[in-house]
């Protein structure tokens, strides 16, 4: 409720399908965390920002902001609104929480998309690759890399076919340092 509250949740949409390009349509009509469509990707400036929405129930979720290679960008998220795993509360950064979850995320990473970060956490990703992924969590710099512009895209730290349990959205602020 706090996502449909705070984000101006809509059913999915054209309009909608251009901001989430590989959520999961099946999903519909349950309402998606969107502030508004995200915009064509683009490079920022030094000294730029840029806002993006991120709703935990897709499997990639676009910035529109294309990194360049050796350029450094400062990432903050939050605060998160009803950021759980089907039941399990979670935390942007160290994602499950409470004791029974606890012990049995290590053992659940194993399967998650980034077995590197923590169930459930917020994750960045440069490419499509493990490699690639980097724990956003509540904030994190992170640089572009390799020889291509990549567009920033995040999602929810979850096993792949899981999306569909999961819940809640947290706004990104992205800002060019260099």
């Amino acid at each position: 409720m706090g996502c449909l509250l705070a984000a101006g949740c809509t059913t999915l949409s054209q309009e909608a399908r251009d901001y989430i390009q590989t959520c999961d349509h099946r999903l519909q009509p349950q309402p998606l965390c969107l502030v508004q469509p995200t915009p064509q990707a683009r490079t920022l400036k030094a000294g730029e920002g840029a806002r993006a929405m991120v709703d935990a129930r897709c499997l990639w979720n676009r910035t529109g902001v294309l990194l360049e290679p050796g350029a450094r960008y400062v990432v903050s998220a939050g605060p998160a609104r009803d950021w759980r795993d089907k039941g399990i509360e979670s935390d942007l950064a160290s994602g499950w929480t409470g004791t029974m979850a606890s012990a049995l995320e290590r053992l659940a990473r194993l399967f998650a998309r980034d077995s590197h970060s923590p169930m459930y956490s917020l994750v960045g990703a440069r490419g499509k690759e493990a490699a690639d992924y980097v724990l956003i969590g509540h904030g994190r710099t992170i640089e572009g890399t390799g020889q291509a512009t990549v567009e920033l895209q995040a999602f929810a730290n979850d096993w792949r076919a899981m999306y569909g349990n999961n819940h809640g959205c947290v706004e990104l602020t992205i800002l060019r340092e260099k």
